[in-house]
């Protein structure tokens, strides 16, 4: 509403002013395209209490009341969003960070408990060594109760005669396909309890005291491989045929085992002794080497 007074000052941004005392003048409308309407105020004011007196024209100024709410509201949340967004998105990362901090401590701390452990074992190994003598500890076995102790040659071929006799004046034999200590399955080590009485040499007769172990004793058996000591305890004993190769051949599966395989009896190829070990941890913190633990020699002092 423009009244002929602010006509004459040009004041913009105000309707009226009631300290101007005006109670006359006209109403000018204008169009966003710039065409300029003018009503006098007086039919202003009848035209504005018809509209206010029907409910078309309370439902349009509700309407408008409400439209100018939504878009204070609207107003007021786009406004707000970036500090909404921004807290959001803090407290979000504070979060996540927080869980990537704790996963990154449990790895390093799993790290360096798995470290600890490693160069414990790797001393505890280094000790009984040097106290059996052994330089190599690649892959050697030991057996306290019955003394055996020889290097192992990995990977022998089973079907190859010449190959595992040749492997047999090294030490005793590790099967191919089989497994190695510290891994699943089975690791499957062999050798003849001699190949005639005639004919009896230091390595190839180095389980030919393998019938004294005993399931009921829980016999230790080391196995040096890789700079590291792994103790498995005897659980059980079989004799098999001479052509039985189900031992060999279910080695690849199965939980982690040791197989120890000679002649039986002692100096023929009639059937075979299957000796079966299962692991057991060694606290090599806290532990000290077994020799002197047992006797130095089967059937003790």
């Amino acid at each position: 509403m423009v009244l002929p007074f602010l006509r004459k000052h040009s004041v913009s941004g105000i309707v009226y002013e009631a300290s101007w005392g005006q109670t006359s003048g006209e109403v000018v409308i204008v169009t966003g395209r710039g065409f300029e309407f003018t009503i006098p105020y007086e039919r202003f004011l009848e035209v504005r209490d018809t509209l206010l007196q029907s409910d078309v024209g309370i439902s349009v100024v509700r309407g408008a009341g409400a439209g100018l709410l939504t878009l204070g509201v609207a107003g007021i949340a786009m406004t707000a969003r970036p500090i909404v967004s921004a807290e959001v998105d803090y407290r979000l990362g504070q979060a996540a960070n927080s869980i990537a901090v704790q996963v990154q401590n449990q790895a390093y701390n799993e790290a360096i408990r798995k470290s600890e452990e490693s160069a414990a074992q790797i001393e505890y190994t280094r000790k009984f060594a040097q106290e059996l003598g052994i330089e190599n500890t690649d892959f050697y076995v030991y057996i306290p109760k019955i003394d055996a102790r020889a290097p192992v040659v990995s990977n022998v071929d089973t079907a190859r005669e010449d190959t595992y006799l040749d492997a047999l004046k090294k030490g005793v034999a590790h099967a191919y396909g089989s497994t190695f200590p510290g891994r699943g399955g089975g690791t499957y080590v062999f050798a003849h309890s001699t190949n005639g009485a005639w004919n009896v040499s230091r390595y190839n007769a180095v389980f030919y005291l393998l019938r004294e172990l005993n399931p009921e004793d829980q016999d230790d058996i080391f196995v040096f491989f890789q700079g590291k000591v792994h103790k498995y305890k005897v659980a059980e004993k079989h004799i098999v045929d001479g052509d039985d190769v189900s031992w060999l051949e279910s080695s690849q599966g199965g939980p982690e085992r040791l197989i120890l395989q000679t002649c039986w009896p002692p100096g023929t190829a009639w059937k075979r002794l299957i000796i079966v070990a299962y692991p057991e941890k060694i606290d090599t913190e806290n532990a000290a080497t077994p020799l002197g633990q047992t006797p130095d020699v089967y059937g003790g002092n």
